[in-house]
């Protein structure tokens, strides 16, 4: 007969070596976990890099007219 209102029933206990291989299950899902992150951060590093080299922006002004004013590029040493 079931109790109707009672609390769970505490786990069994478990030999050193079964818990020992939870923890080796453990370990290698944190490492293949830690891997991917590292993997996904450098390939997202590559991948900025890329698309700013390959960015090819070109400043434009509003003058008014449908299509705007190129700005043209000042260098620093044209600075005064």
């Amino acid at each position: 007969m079931q109790k109707k209102f009672a609390f769970p029933d505490r786990t069994p206990l478990m030999r050193p070596s079964v818990v020992e291989g939870k923890l080796q299950r453990a370990n290698l899902a944190m490492a293949f976990l830690s891997a991917t992150l590292v993997a996904s951060m450098l390939l997202n590093f590559f991948l900025v890099f890329l698309v700013l080299h390959r960015a090819d922006v070109i400043p434009y002004v509003s003058d008014g007219s449908s299509f705007g004013c190129q700005v043209p590029q000042i260098k620093q040493s044209q600075v005064k």
